[in-house]
């Protein structure tokens, strides 16, 4: 039990050393194969006055229909956050 603790937080803090960009490029290669048969999601979210840059803010996988649960959780967060633009992106 103590030996997975430790190996756990070495994970944890070992990820801390990363950017953005690289942690990005780790879970873009791992999502190159579909976790899911009907396919992985991301949930983009669009660019504001300043940048036009989109940003990969969700992963939606292991659900029977993601694209179906990724606009579901659109829907959701944009009835909260009527500013924020979001759309849903095929992954794989």
């Amino acid at each position: 039990m103590i030996r997975t603790a430790i190996f756990t937080a070495v994970l944890l803090l070992s990820g801390c050393d990363e950017s953005y960009d690289e942690r990005m490029e780790r879970l873009e290669n791992a999502v190159k194969t579909p976790i899911s048969s009907s396919g992985d999601y991301w949930i983009i979210k669009g660019g504001d006055f300043l940048t036009d840059q989109n940003f990969k803010v969700g992963l939606i996988f292991g659900y029977g229909d993601n694209e179906l649960i990724c606009r579901e959780m659109i829907e959701v967060y944009q009835k909260a956050y009527r500013s924020e633009k979001l759309s849903c992106r095929l992954a794989n």
